[in-house]
């Protein structure tokens, strides 16, 4: 960039501007070459900077390399402009940058040395605003060897370098578990504030990574294998949302579990548990779901998704007599749920008096009696999504409350 004193000869404004907004329009061109083109052009003087920056979609900076697969040469060019950008005292892009997202398919090239030097180097710019590293694997599962140590190095190496990183995604491969995985957890454990893991297979030294990050106050674990997952939550004293999405042969001891939660995490303001199962698979006891919403003063989001098992029993004796702070519910595919009066009625009392969004999706069997309780004694209620069937039999009665359809089975009212 220009910063001599010297009069210089340079395009006007406008002629500037038309230059850039016909890279942006030209056919065929690449969305995210056209921007680290803006980008470069940004860094030749002050007039290019303010023309480029009315123009640079600002997106592609708070989530760094996000929804692609970007290439070796586009995460080190975008490096580079960084680097250069900040040098030059432009902090404006530097500071947009809330998100790096690191995509293994990267890695699966001759270049990856050099593809981990550039993120390497993005986080040694320490991007005051840069929170989150999302690490997406799904490449490793059918990958060589040499990939999966090309990962693991790129996670020792960035692992020192994430002072500021309070939020880590995982989304892993498949069953296998990677040592250097738990390895940066370990490393960044007391900065984690929020923590997400799919398809990873958890040992020992994952159990002993996790309960050492005693600041999470998220953790949201997908398809995993863990059988001792109980034994860490009461390392979590901070925790405010859990969500599990159980996988088809997990061994998740849900009981234990919801137990800890309701003894460890006095804090505790979401809960969601994604079942999916059949009837051959255990659900929470009602026993235990009770305890949880009796115990965890705070608890304002409850949801159980795709569970066979839980009925009528479980909506009067856990949501209904325990749960009248709760603000969002949500019960989509709980099938055996029907809102029976003859069950229901004896708990209802004032209802949910602060409820805000109800979810009942795919409970085909509820009942006309149950919904109209629910829009009759909920008055805070802004959003509801009833099954498809129910709404086909009485949509007067959404409509005389005051909802209007908003798509995708969802009614709201002003």
């Amino acid at each position: 960039m220009t910063t001599s004193g010297e009069p210089t000869r340079s395009l006007a404004p406008e002629i500037v501007r038309e230059v850039f907004l016909y890279a942006l329009g030209a056919q065929d061109s690449n969305p995210l070459e056209v921007q680290l083109d803006l980008l470069a052009g940004s860094l030749v003087c002050r007039t290019w900077y303010d023309e480029a920056c009315r123009l640079i979609d600002n997106a592609i900076f708070r989530s760094l390399f996000e929804g692609r697969e970007y290439k070796c040469n586009d995460i080190l060019r975008f490096a580079k402009l960084l680097a250069e950008s900040r040098r030059l005292g432009l902090y404006y892009y530097y500071e947009l940058i809330e998100t790096m997202n690191i995509n293994v398919a990267c890695l699966d090239i001759d270049e990856s040395d050099r593809a981990g030097y550039a993120f390497e180097k993005i986080l040694r710019l320490w991007p005051p605003n840069l929170i989150e590293l999302t690490f997406d694997m799904q490449g490793l599962a059918d990958g060589t060897e040499e990939s999966r140590r090309r990962f693991n190095r790129l996670l020792e190496r960035l692992a020192p370098l994430c002072d500021t990183i309070s939020r880590v995604y995982f989304h892993a491969d498949g069953n296998a578990c990677h040592a250097s995985i738990n390895s940066f957890i370990t490393i960044t454990a007391r900065r984690l504030l929020s923590l997400r893991i799919d398809a990873l297979r958890f040992e020992q030294s994952t159990h002993d990574a996790l309960r050492i990050c005693t600041a999470l106050r998220e953790i949201h674990i997908s398809q995993t294998m863990s059988d001792c997952l109980a034994t860490v939550i009461s390392s979590w004293p901070d925790l405010r949302r859990f969500r599990y999405d159980m996988g088809m042969y997990d061994n998740f001891d849900v009981d234990a579990c919801i137990l800890a939660l309701a003894r460890s995490c006095p804090r505790l303001g979401s809960f969601e548990l994604v079942t999916n199962n059949g009837f051959w698979r255990t659900s929470p006891e009602n026993a235990t779901l009770e305890f949880l919403v009796a115990e965890c003063p705070y608890l304002r989001r409850f949801g159980i998704t795709g569970d066979k098992v839980m009925n009528d029993e479980f909506l009067a004796r856990v949501l209904l007599r325990q749960g009248r702070e709760l603000e969002h519910i949500t019960l989509d595919g709980c099938v055996n749920i029907t809102g029976d009066p003859r069950v229901t009625r004896r708990e209802w009392g004032k209802g949910w008096p602060e409820l805000k969004s109800l979810s009942l999706r795919d409970c085909e069997g509820l009942s006309v009696e149950f919904a109209e309780m629910v829009l009759d004694r909920c008055g805070k209620l802004k959003e509801v999504v009833f099954p498809e069937q129910l709404i086909a039999k009485d949509i007067e009665l959404l409509e005389m409350y005051g909802f209007s359809y908003d798509g995708d089975d969802t009614w709201r009212r002003e």
